[in-house]
C-alpha cells in the first residue's frame, strides 16, 4: 500500500488504496442510461530534468524527477446548476519511476479527496480526465512505462501528437477489490483551443483566470521553471498555488467547452476537438434548413459488416461512403485538389524599398461561400474543351489538361504536383484543378489541350422553396461571423466564432492527401482517416479559387513591382496600396468582392499584414 504526502506543510498521509467503507455509497450507484453529469478531472504533472555527464564529458538526459502530480475536479451537470469543486495536491515519496502513481491510484485519490472533503456521496461515474498536452503528462503515470499496457489497458490513440482515448473508454475500475467500474475518457484541452490561444497561458487568458507567474519577467521565469524542484523546497506555498492553478484553467476551460456545446447542439458532452464542434455545427445547420446533411456531401448512409479478428465474428459499423454515382468520380476530382501556393521568387536579402506584406481577409471561408448547392444525381464527363469553358469559375467544373503559357506571364496560374517537391506553377506542363484557374489561365494567353473533365450541376443564386439561399455555406459562415462580433475580441466566445468559421475547410479536405500518422493503439502507421463532411469537389473549389484569385492580383501588378514570396493567403511585395488596388478588379476578384460584401458587409479584399 503506498503513501504519499497530499499537503508537504502540514506532511499529512493519505492512503491511496482505498477501503470498501470509502467507496460504500460510490459503489451503490448505476450508469445513467442517459447521461446528465460529468467529474472532470483537470490534472498535471511537475517535473525536474535530470541531467549528468558521461565519460566524454557530454551531458546525457536521464528520466524526469516527478516532483508532483495536482487535480482540481468539478462534477457538472446539465442543468447548469453550481459544481461541485475540489482541488489538491500530492508529491510521491520520491522522485523515482518506482514511486510514481498509477492512473487508477491517482483517480482513486481524486475522488476519495472529494468524498471525504466535501462528503460527497453522489460523484458521476462518467469522467473527463484532462490536461494540456497529454503527451508530457500521461507517462507520469507509471502504467506508461509498460507500453504493451499503455496501448491496450490504457486505451490511447494519439491526436495530433498528444495522447486521448479516441475510439473507447480508458479501462479503470476502482477500489480494493477493483469492482467498481467507471467510464474514463482522457482529453486534451490542446485540441479544444483556439489557434491564438494554444497555449495553457493562452487559455487562461482568454477566461479571465491567468497562469501565476513564477518571476519578474521571462527570463527570471524561464529559469525558475528549470528548477521546479528548488521552488517546490524553498517556497512551497507559490510552488503548490502555481501548480494547482495550471490544472484548475483546464478544468474550467472543459466546462465552458461542455455548456457551450450543449447549448449549440444540445449535446451533453466533450468534444475531441474545436474542429469537430465545427463539423457538428455545420451539419446541423444544414438539418435546420431541411437540408440531408449526409446527402448534401454527396454520401449515403450504407452500414457495413466487418469481420472482427478480436470479436472472431462480424460486426455491423455504421458507414458514409459517397453515393454510387459520385464514387466513380473521386479519384478524378482529388487529383484536382491542392494546398496553398507557396513560392520563393528571391533569395537573401531583398533591395532596398518599402515592403508590404498583404493577405486575402478570410480567404478560405471566403471562397468557400461561393459554393452552390450541389445535384450530385447530374454529375458527368465533360468531353471538350468548348465545353469546358463554357462553364463559370463558380461552377463545380475540374479538368485535366495539358498548357503552355507566353512568355511574358511573370507567375503562372496551372498548379503541377511534382513529388517529392510539391506543388510548383511552371511555365508549361500537365494540371488537374478547378475551373477557376483554368479561366485565369486563359485569359492570360494560356494554349491548352483538353484531356479529361467532370461537372456537377449546382444552383448558387436566389432562394429554394423553402426560404433559405441556395448557397451551401455562406449563412452558416455569416451567422459565425456575426455571433462573433457580438462579443469582445480576444474574449473565449469571440475566439470561438472565429474558430469555427475558419476551420470547417479543414474538415472538408481532411484524408484527401494521403498522410500517414502513428497508431498508438495497433503499434503501427495508418492512414489519416476523412472527416464526416470530406469532399474533394468543395476542397478543390476552395484552393482553386484562393490560388487563382492571389494569382490573378499578382499578374495585374505594374512590371516594375516585385513580389518577394507567396504564401497560402497572401504575399510580400514593394507594390504601394495605389498599385494594389488597381490591381484587384478582374473576374476573380469580383466574385470575392461579392462574397466579402454578402459575409460582413464591404468588398474589402485583402488587408495588410504589416509593412517593413
Amino acid at each position: 500500500m503506498k503513501e504519499f504526502n497530499c499537503d508537504l506543510k502540514g506532511k499529512e498521509k493519505v492512503r491511496i488504496n482505498i477501503s470498501d467503507s470509502d467507496f460504500a455509497e460510490y459503489k451503490k450507484q448505476t450508469f445513467n442510461t442517459k447521461i446528465n453529469e460529468f467529474l472532470i478531472i483537470g490534472f498535471d504533472t511537475e517535473f525536474q530534468s535530470q541531467t549528468k555527464q558521461d565519460s566524454d564529458g557530454k551531458k546525457v538526459r536521464l528520466d524526469n524527477e516527478l516532483l508532483s502530480y495536482q487535480y482540481s475536479c468539478s462534477i457538472i451537470k446539465s442543468d447548469l446548476s453550481e459544481p461541485e469543486r475540489w482541488r489538491n495536491i500530492i508529491l510521491p515519496k520520491s522522485g523515482d519511476v518506482k514511486d510514481r502513481l498509477s492512473l487508477k491510484e491517482f483517480v482513486e485519490l481524486a475522488i476519495s479527496d472529494g468524498i471525504k472533503k466535501n462528503k460527497l456521496k453522489n460523484i458521476p461515474r462518467n469522467i473527463y480526465l484532462t490536461s494540456h498536452f497529454t503527451r508530457v503528462d500521461v507517462p507520469g503515470f507509471s502504467d506508461f512505462k509498460n507500453s504493451e499496457f499503455g496501448r491496450k489497458k490504457l486505451n490511447l490513440s494519439n491526436l495530433r501528437n498528444t495522447f486521448v482515448s479516441l475510439k473507447q473508454d480508458v479501462d479503470v475500475n476502482l477500489g480494493e477489490k477493483s469492482d467498481i467500474k467507471i467510464h474514463l475518457k482522457i482529453r486534451d484541452t490542446l485540441h479544444l483551443s483556439p489557434q491564438s490561444a494554444k497555449s495553457l497561458q493562452g487559455i487562461g487568458d482568454i477566461l479571465g483566470f491567468p497562469k501565476i507567474k513564477l518571476g519578474k519577467n521571462d527570463e527570471e521565469s524561464k529559469h525558475i521553471k528549470k528548477n521546479m524542484k528548488s521552488l517546490m523546497l524553498n517556497d512551497w506555498e507559490l510552488f503548490r498555488d502555481y501548480a494547482i492553478r495550471d490544472s484548475d484553467i483546464c478544468t474550467k476551460y472543459c466546462e465552458e467547452m461542455i455548456y457551450l456545446y450543449q447549448k449549440q447542439t444540445k449535446r451533453f458532452l466533450l468534444p475531441l476537438t474545436l474542429t469537430s464542434i465545427g463539423t457538428d455545427l455545420l451539419m446541423k445547420f444544414w438539418r435546420d434548413r431541411e437540408l440531408n446533411d449526409i446527402e448534401v456531401v454527396g454520401r449515403e448512409n450504407k452500414p457495413q459488416k466487418i469481420f472482427s479478428p478480436k470479436l472472431g465474428h462480424y460486426v455491423t459499423k455504421p458507414a458514409k461512403p459517397y453515393q454510387q454515382k459520385v464514387s466513380w468520380h473521386v479519384d478524378f476530382v482529388t487529383q484536382c485538389y491542392h494546398g496553398g501556393r507557396n513560392e520563393q521568387f528571391y533569395f537573401g536579402p531583398s533591395e532596398k524599398d518599402v515592403w508590404y506584406d498583404y493577405d486575402l481577409q478570410s480567404c478560405y471561408p471566403s471562397c468557400m461561400s461561393l459554393i452552390g448547392i450541389p445535384d450530385w444525381s447530374g454529375i458527368k464527363n465533360i468531353t471538350s474543351l468548348k465545353e469546358l469553358l463554357s462553364y463559370k469559375e463558380t461552377d463545380l467544373a475540374y479538368a485535366n489538361v495539358d498548357f503552355e503559357f507566353p512568355d511574358d506571364v511573370r507567375f503562372p496560374v496551372l498548379p503541377v504536383r511534382v513529388d517529392p517537391f510539391g506543388l510548383l506553377f511552371p511555365k508549361s506542363g500537365n494540371s488537374s484543378t478547378h475551373i477557376s484557374e483554368i479561366k485565369l489561365a486563359v485569359s492570360l494567353g494560356c494554349k491548352l489541350k483538353f484531356i479529361e473533365g467532370r461537372f456537377v450541376p449546382s444552383i448558387r443564386n436566389g432562394m429554394n422553396e423553402k426560404g433559405y439561399r441556395n448557397r451551401l455555406f455562406e449563412d452558416f459562415l455569416k451567422e459565425c461571423i456575426e455571433k462573433r462580433k457580438q462579443y469582445e475580441p480576444k474574449t473565449l466566445m469571440n475566439l470561438f466564432w472565429k474558430e469555427i468559421a475558419n476551420s470547417s475547410y479543414g474538415k472538408l479536405a481532411q484524408g484527401l492527401r494521403k498522410r500517414n500518422i502513428y497508431n498508438l493503439e495497433d503499434d503501427e502507421m495508418k492512414t489519416l482517416e476523412e472527416s464526416k463532411i470530406t469532399n474533394p469537389f468543395f476542397a478543390s473549389f476552395i484552393t482553386s479559387f484562393a490560388r487563382g484569385t492571389l494569382g490573378e492580383i499578382m499578374n495585374n501588378l505594374p512590371k516594375n513591382k516585385k513580389v518577394f514570396s507567396v504564401t497560402t493567403d497572401g504575399f510580400i511585395t514593394n507594390a504601394n496600396q495605389e498599385d494594389l488596388k488597381n490591381s484587384v478588379g478582374d473576374v476573380l476578384s469580383k466574385y470575392y468582392k461579392s462574397a466579402r460584401q454578402k459575409l460582413v458587409g464591404n468588398d474589402e479584399v485583402y488587408e495588410i499584414k504589416h509593412i517593413i
